[in-house]
């Protein structure tokens, strides 16, 4: 099914809707309704994850940190903000009647996705502009989602983590860094590339701060999560675990060149689709391929 009518067919009979979020919602028929600038998401039946991404140029966000291609970003042309919705094969059902576990999944991914993107956390998918709206400007994606299958491109965040004993270390940079490190050598493996590493040793460099008696200071914690994932990153490049077969390795070198040759940019989407082999493994081992 076409992503715009696969969004009309899961909107509720009667969305909210409004042409400016200042003058309030109200909600009207939904043949009405996709006549206005932003529409209300059915929140008992989530077929998409939403993000507020509240930056300029956020269209390709998720390109530049190697994460999963949204289905699809409703781009504003006057400040270039997006939304973006993953579009999920099965609705999760947020009902009285729904499973807590996929409840507990979906909320999961929403929050570690949020963390990647530099999503604005306050957001909380009620309210989207409207792709079927001329005034925004629409990128469609054919993908769609298992929640699972984010997991191939991400690890997610735990929503708390145990304090650690401040006494077993030098003080808290110290008790930072060395926990981070060993858990941004756990987390290598998992990582899409430098920039989704770094992001992902942030946002747990911030978690173990946050568990401190008295945390540390935002530039102390940023520079020390700089530090480890820079450093980590440098030594498991260096050292790597095995190397990719010489006929994987050569397929996807070749795709490489000639995605450069053509004057494209060698993204891990794109070297999948050229070379046919699955996202995981490009991803996996993206460092060893020139670009």
């Amino acid at each position: 099914m076409d992503e715009f009518e696969h969004f009309k067919k899961n909107l509720y009979p009667k969305p909210i809707c409004t042409n400016d979020l200042a003058d309030g919602v109200k909600h009207r028929k939904r043949e009405d309704a996709i006549c206005y600038r932003y529409l209300g998401l059915n929140r008992s039946y989530r077929a998409y994850l939403a993000f507020d991404l509240d930056f300029p140029s956020s269209a390709f966000a998720w390109e530049d940190l190697r994460l999963p291609p949204p289905s699809l970003v409703i781009g504003n042309p006057a400040n270039c903000h997006s939304h973006y919705l993953y579009r999920l094969r099965t609705p999760v059902i947020f009902t009285d009647g729904g499973r807590l576990r996929p409840q507990q999944y979906f909320r999961a991914i929403q929050r570690t996705l949020t963390k990647l993107l530099g999503a604005d956390e306050a957001y909380r998918g009620l309210i989207v502009k409207n792709p079927l709206h001329h005034k925004w400007r629409v990128l469609k994606f054919s993908v769609e989602y298992d929640l699972e299958d984010f997991q191939e491109w991400f690890e997610l965040l735990p929503e708390k983590i145990a304090a650690p004993d401040l006494d077993m270390y030098l003080g808290r940079n110290d008790a930072l860094f060395r926990i981070l490190a060993k858990w941004a050598h756990e987390r290598y493996g998992r990582a899409t590339g430098l920039d989704n590493f770094m992001a992902l040793v942030r946002c747990q460099a911030d978690q173990i701060n946050a568990t401190f008696p008295k945390p540390l200071a935002t530039n102390e914690v940023r520079d020390t999560a700089l530090s480890v994932a820079r450093g980590v990153w440098r030594w498991r490049q260096a050292n790597p675990p095995s190397s990719l077969r010489p006929a994987t390795k050569a397929r996807i070198q070749a795709a490489a060149d000639e995605l450069k040759g053509a004057g494209r940019k060698v993204t891990q989407l794109a070297l999948s689709l050229r070379s046919g082999i699955p996202q995981k493994t490009i991803n996996k081992y993206l460092g060893q391929i020139e670009r």
